[in-house]
Protein backbone atom coordinates (compact mmCIF):
# COMPACT_ATOMS: atom_id res chain seq x y z
CA UNK A 1 0.00 0.00 0.00
CA UNK A 2 1.18 3.50 -0.81
CA UNK A 3 1.47 5.69 2.27
CA UNK A 4 0.86 9.42 2.14
CA UNK A 5 1.32 12.13 4.70
CA UNK A 6 -1.36 14.42 6.08
CA UNK A 7 -3.11 16.80 3.72
CA UNK A 8 -7.08 17.38 3.13
CA UNK A 9 -11.00 16.76 1.90
CA UNK A 10 -15.72 15.00 -3.72
CA UNK A 11 -17.19 15.60 -7.69
CA UNK A 12 -20.06 13.70 -10.14
CA UNK A 13 -21.35 10.44 -11.11
CA UNK A 14 -20.93 9.57 -14.75
CA UNK A 15 -23.49 7.58 -16.66
CA UNK A 16 -22.36 4.23 -17.92
CA UNK A 17 -23.16 3.80 -21.58
CA UNK A 18 -23.66 0.59 -23.50
CA UNK A 19 -20.12 -0.22 -24.37
CA UNK A 20 -18.81 -3.12 -26.36
CA UNK A 21 -17.04 -6.01 -24.70
CA UNK A 22 -14.08 -8.07 -25.75
CA UNK A 23 -13.03 -11.58 -24.87
CA UNK A 24 -9.48 -12.77 -24.45
CA UNK A 25 -8.55 -16.30 -25.57
CA UNK A 26 -10.56 -18.62 -23.36
CA UNK A 27 -11.08 -15.77 -20.89
CA UNK A 28 -14.14 -13.96 -19.54
CA UNK A 29 -15.87 -11.16 -21.34
CA UNK A 30 -14.17 -7.89 -20.40
CA UNK A 31 -15.77 -4.44 -20.83
CA UNK A 32 -14.01 -2.55 -23.60
CA UNK A 33 -14.10 0.48 -21.32
CA UNK A 34 -11.73 -1.29 -18.90
CA UNK A 35 -9.12 -1.61 -21.65
CA UNK A 36 -9.52 2.09 -22.34
CA UNK A 37 -9.02 2.91 -18.66
CA UNK A 38 -5.92 0.74 -18.47
CA UNK A 39 -4.46 2.37 -21.58
CA UNK A 40 -5.21 5.88 -20.28
CA UNK A 41 -3.60 5.08 -16.95
CA UNK A 42 -0.51 3.58 -18.65
CA UNK A 43 -0.12 6.66 -20.87
CA UNK A 44 -0.46 8.95 -17.85
CA UNK A 45 2.27 7.05 -16.02
CA UNK A 46 4.60 7.02 -19.05
CA UNK A 47 4.27 10.74 -19.73
CA UNK A 48 4.83 11.51 -16.05
CA UNK A 49 7.96 9.36 -15.89
CA UNK A 50 9.51 10.91 -19.01
CA UNK A 51 8.53 14.44 -18.00
CA UNK A 52 6.65 15.17 -21.22
CA UNK A 53 3.47 16.38 -19.55
CA UNK A 54 2.18 16.61 -16.00
CA UNK A 55 -0.85 14.32 -16.06
CA UNK A 56 -1.48 14.12 -12.33
CA UNK A 57 -4.24 15.51 -10.17
CA UNK A 58 -4.60 15.82 -6.42
CA UNK A 59 -7.10 13.92 -4.27
CA UNK A 60 -8.02 15.44 -0.90
CA UNK A 61 -10.11 13.93 1.86
CA UNK A 62 -11.00 14.80 5.44
CA UNK A 63 -12.65 12.55 8.00
CA UNK A 64 -14.11 12.49 11.48
CA UNK A 65 -14.67 9.52 13.77
CA UNK A 66 -17.87 9.37 15.84
CA UNK A 67 -19.50 6.74 18.03
CA UNK A 68 -22.88 5.18 17.23
CA UNK A 69 -24.62 7.98 19.10
CA UNK A 70 -22.99 10.59 16.85
CA UNK A 71 -20.64 11.82 19.58
CA UNK A 72 -17.27 13.09 18.35
CA UNK A 73 -14.31 10.79 18.93
CA UNK A 74 -11.60 12.32 16.71
CA UNK A 75 -11.20 15.18 16.23
CA UNK A 76 -12.65 15.47 19.70
CA UNK A 77 -11.87 13.84 23.04
CA UNK A 78 -9.09 11.79 21.45
CA UNK A 79 -6.06 13.65 20.09
CA UNK A 80 -5.43 11.02 17.39
CA UNK A 81 -6.41 7.45 16.46
CA UNK A 82 -3.09 5.86 17.34
CA UNK A 83 -2.59 3.31 20.14
CA UNK A 84 -6.10 1.86 20.31
CA UNK A 85 -6.52 -1.49 21.97
CA UNK A 86 -9.14 -4.23 21.92
CA UNK A 87 -9.79 -7.88 21.19
CA UNK A 88 -8.45 -9.02 17.81
CA UNK A 89 -8.41 -12.71 16.94
CA UNK A 90 -9.21 -13.65 20.53
CA UNK A 91 -6.39 -11.64 22.13
CA UNK A 92 -6.12 -8.10 23.49
CA UNK A 93 -3.92 -6.15 21.08
CA UNK A 94 -2.76 -2.61 20.40
CA UNK A 95 -3.36 -1.05 16.98
CA UNK A 96 -3.61 2.24 15.13
CA UNK A 97 -6.78 3.22 13.28
CA UNK A 98 -5.91 4.53 9.82
CA UNK A 99 -8.01 5.71 6.90
CA UNK A 100 -7.42 4.24 3.45
CA UNK A 101 -8.87 5.27 0.08
CA UNK A 102 -9.14 2.76 -2.74
CA UNK A 103 -9.28 4.06 -6.35
CA UNK A 104 -10.94 1.50 -8.55
CA UNK A 105 -12.36 0.87 -12.00
CA UNK A 106 -16.15 1.23 -11.55
CA UNK A 107 -16.67 -1.21 -14.44
CA UNK A 108 -14.80 -3.99 -12.64
CA UNK A 109 -17.36 -6.69 -11.83
CA UNK A 110 -15.51 -7.98 -8.74
CA UNK A 111 -16.07 -4.66 -6.94
CA UNK A 112 -13.75 -2.14 -5.36
CA UNK A 113 -12.92 -4.44 -2.45
CA UNK A 114 -11.05 -6.71 -4.88
CA UNK A 115 -7.40 -5.76 -5.47
CA UNK A 116 -7.80 -6.71 -9.13
CA UNK A 117 -10.09 -3.69 -9.58
CA UNK A 118 -7.56 -1.16 -8.24
CA UNK A 119 -6.20 1.37 -10.73
CA UNK A 120 -3.52 2.68 -8.33
CA UNK A 121 -2.23 1.51 -4.96
CA UNK A 122 -4.51 2.38 -2.02
CA UNK A 123 -3.84 5.72 -0.33
CA UNK A 124 -3.24 5.12 3.38
CA UNK A 125 -3.10 8.02 5.82
CA UNK A 126 -1.56 8.62 9.22
CA UNK A 127 -3.38 8.00 12.52
CA UNK A 128 -2.17 11.43 13.67
CA UNK A 129 -4.33 13.55 11.37
CA UNK A 130 -7.88 13.97 10.10
CA UNK A 131 -6.97 15.02 6.54
CA UNK A 132 -5.07 13.47 3.66
CA UNK A 133 -3.82 14.59 0.25
CA UNK A 134 -2.19 12.57 -2.54
CA UNK A 135 -1.19 12.92 -6.18
CA UNK A 136 -2.67 10.33 -8.53
CA UNK A 137 -2.78 9.95 -12.34
CA UNK A 138 -5.49 12.05 -13.97
CA UNK A 139 -8.09 10.12 -15.97
CA UNK A 140 -10.65 11.00 -18.63
CA UNK A 141 -13.18 8.71 -16.90
CA UNK A 142 -14.11 8.65 -13.19
CA UNK A 143 -12.47 6.64 -10.49
CA UNK A 144 -14.58 4.79 -7.94
CA UNK A 145 -13.45 5.95 -4.49
CA UNK A 146 -13.98 3.58 -1.58
CA UNK A 147 -12.96 4.55 1.96
CA UNK A 148 -11.92 1.96 4.54
CA UNK A 149 -10.89 2.03 8.19
CA UNK A 150 -7.80 -0.08 8.85
CA UNK A 151 -6.42 -1.58 12.04
CA UNK A 152 -2.63 -1.38 11.79
CA UNK A 153 -0.98 -3.72 14.29
CA UNK A 154 2.54 -3.03 13.00
CA UNK A 155 4.98 -5.40 11.28
CA UNK A 156 2.84 -5.19 8.12
CA UNK A 157 -0.14 -6.73 9.95
CA UNK A 158 -3.15 -4.73 8.79
CA UNK A 159 -6.81 -5.58 8.36
CA UNK A 160 -9.92 -3.79 7.12
CA UNK A 161 -12.41 -3.15 9.94
CA UNK A 162 -15.86 -4.27 8.83
CA UNK A 163 -19.34 -3.63 10.23
CA UNK A 164 -20.52 -3.47 12.95
CA UNK A 165 -17.17 -2.40 14.43
CA UNK A 166 -16.77 0.40 11.88
CA UNK A 167 -19.22 1.88 9.37
CA UNK A 168 -18.22 4.01 6.38
CA UNK A 169 -20.13 5.81 3.61
CA UNK A 170 -20.59 4.01 0.31
CA UNK A 171 -18.38 4.39 -2.79
CA UNK A 172 -18.35 7.62 -4.82
CA UNK A 173 -17.54 8.25 -8.50
CA UNK A 174 -15.28 11.24 -9.05
CA UNK A 175 -13.11 12.61 -11.85
CA UNK A 176 -9.44 13.43 -11.31
CA UNK A 177 -8.29 16.06 -13.80
CA UNK A 178 -4.78 17.20 -14.64
CA UNK A 179 -3.48 19.89 -12.30
CA UNK A 180 -6.74 20.15 -10.34
CA UNK A 181 -7.86 19.12 -6.85
CA UNK A 182 -10.57 16.50 -6.42
CA UNK A 183 -12.09 17.23 -3.02
CA UNK A 184 -13.76 14.19 -1.45
CA UNK A 185 -14.94 16.44 1.40
CA UNK A 186 -15.55 15.08 4.91
CA UNK A 187 -16.32 11.42 5.58
CA UNK A 188 -18.02 10.58 8.88
CA UNK A 189 -16.75 7.21 10.10
CA UNK A 190 -18.72 5.43 12.83
CA UNK A 191 -16.97 3.28 15.45
CA UNK A 192 -18.61 0.78 17.81
CA UNK A 193 -17.02 2.25 20.93
CA UNK A 194 -18.11 1.77 24.53
CA UNK A 195 -17.02 5.37 25.26
CA UNK A 196 -16.07 8.17 22.82
CA UNK A 197 -13.29 9.30 25.15
CA UNK A 198 -11.54 5.92 25.41
CA UNK A 199 -9.34 4.40 22.72
CA UNK A 200 -10.82 0.94 23.18
CA UNK A 201 -12.47 -0.94 20.32
CA UNK A 202 -13.15 -4.66 20.11
CA UNK A 203 -12.56 -5.99 16.59
CA UNK A 204 -13.68 -9.53 17.30
CA UNK A 205 -15.35 -10.88 14.16
CA UNK A 206 -14.75 -7.60 12.27
CA UNK A 207 -11.09 -7.75 11.29
CA UNK A 208 -9.56 -10.66 9.37
CA UNK A 209 -5.80 -10.59 9.89
CA UNK A 210 -3.49 -12.00 7.21
CA UNK A 211 -1.84 -15.35 7.97
CA UNK A 212 1.20 -15.03 10.22
CA UNK A 213 -0.13 -12.05 12.20
CA UNK A 214 -0.86 -13.98 15.38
Amino acid sequence: MAVSGPGGAAPEEAARGGLGRSRGPGGPRVPARRWGRALALALALVTTVFGCTDTRGIVQIAWSFVDRGGNSVFPGPLGDTCSFHGVVDGADRSFDLRVAVRLCDPECSAGCGDDGCLLVDPLVYSCLGARGSSEVPAMDTPYEFKVEVLADLGSECTCVIEEPCAEVPGPRLRMVRTGLITDLQVYQLVLGLASPSQAELSLEGCCALPPGCL
